[in-house]
């Protein structure tokens, strides 16, 4: 199952369970403060958030094995991430 691309008017949001990849582009230039992520998520798309210039906070869970180019580009404002020890590289 995937996000695909969608408006967004929440600043706080909860991806349901089930969900096992964040498509490109998905959340980008929302007006987003907080992602809470499923633990079935595996992958994190090209700039999927990229330019949330609000984003203070994500938590990567552990099943996330990759996250795609510019996955969090321009989000100035994020200031809390842990990253699962499952990534190998973070571009």
């Amino acid at each position: 199952m995937h996000l695909l691309f969608g408006t967004v008017s929440d600043v706080h949001i909860t991806i349901p369970e089930g969900i096992e990849e964040i498509t490109e582009s998905c959340f980008s230039c929302t007006k987003l403060t907080a992602i809470r992520l499923p633990a079935s998520l595996r992958r994190i798309g090209t700039m999927a958030s990229a330019d949330c210039k609000l984003l203070e906070e994500i938590d990567l869970p552990n099943s996330l094995e990759a996250i795609d180019y510019e996955g969090f580009m321009g989000c100035d404002t994020l200031r809390s991430v842990r990253l699962p020890s499952t990534i190998p590289i973070v571009p």
